[in-house]
């Protein structure tokens, strides 16, 4: 077997178990601490010889620690990277609390200027890997494309009892929220609802992805949810007539972004220098460009 076949073999275990471990993300709001790695049997045996590399990640980090830990784990076949997927408890609370050695953070930014990091951070080393978009995301077949922040906050509001009443067909909107401390909420809220809370009419989902499978199931839904989390049956909107593409985010047209950093914990294995050098790499880049748009 040649060396490329075994590493695309490889590749494909660890994804096809990661695959498992996704599938169970939609069943709670609560973060999820699974291996991800070539193991697939003897788990507990796998963390006791190998290297362990335990990763608390927010929702919109989430594919990109993913996309990063599978392919460090392809590359290093004793290793197992432990994913806890969640807004709650924060990835910064798992790593100050010693249950994490590395943390992925959503810290809110403009367009693609970054905000100041915390002075409380220093001592983790932060990098910043990516700036990724809240986007406001309908049905495929939706004939909505363009929003404003007024009409979001009137549907949010629960002051819109018709689609007719935004010119987009008719029937009762449907529309969906990740759960209070859900990073995607907390910069829905600041941007477009002023600081108040989304109407009791509102359709709570665990997560970012959660979001996206909800509005592709029912064609009078909007949610808002990271671009990088999206998946197929729903599009994107125009917010104030600009759409969150990464062109539009590198050049500063779309404001409503989060930066995302790597936190190294001081007492971290050397795994975690291998992730952050991973994902920095070339190589790491034009992965994490897949999804996000890439900080200057």
């Amino acid at each position: 077997m040649g060396a490329l076949t075994r590493r695309r073999l490889r590749r494909a275990t660890a994804a096809l178990l990661l695959a498992v471990v996704l599938a169970s993300a939609a069943s709670g709001c609560r973060a999820l601490r699974e291996p991800i790695g070539e193991e697939t049997s003897g788990a507990t045996e796998a963390v006791g010889e190998a290297s362990l590399l335990r990763v608390a990640v927010c929702w919109p980090a989430a594919p990109l620690a993913e996309q990063i830990s599978t392919e460090l784990s392809v590359d290093t076949p004793n290793l197992v990277v432990q994913l806890t997927r969640g807004d709650d408890p924060s990835p910064v609370q798992l790593l100050a609390e010693n249950q994490a050695d590395l943390a992925l953070v959503a810290l809110p930014a403009e367009g693609i200027q970054p905000s100041t990091v915390p002075h409380a951070w220093q001592t983790y080393q932060p990098v910043l890997l990516a700036i990724d978009a809240l986007g406001v995301l309908v049905h495929e077949r939706s004939p909505l494309r363009t929003i404003s922040i007024e009409q979001l906050a009137q549907l949010y509001g629960g002051s819109v009892l018709d689609w007719s009443a935004l010119a987009a067909g008719s029937g009762a909107p449907e529309w969906v929220s990740t759960p209070a401390g859900a990073a995607s909420r907390e910069l829905f809220v600041a941007r477009v609802l002023s600081g108040e809370p989304p109407s009791s009419a509102t359709v709570l989902v665990p997560n970012d992805r959660a979001v996206s499978e909800f509005v592709a199931a029912h064609p009078k839904a909007l949610g808002f949810a990271s671009v990088a989390t999206l998946g197929e049956g729903v599009r994107l909107l125009a917010l104030d007539g600009v759409t969150p593409s990464a062109a539009n985010v590198a050049r500063g047209d779309y404001a409503h972004t989060w930066a995302l950093y790597a936190l190294v914990s001081p007492s971290a294995p050397a795994a975690a220098t291998a992730w952050i050098a991973l994902a920095t790499s070339s190589a790491g880049q034009e992965l994490i460009a897949e999804r996000y748009t890439l900080p200057e």
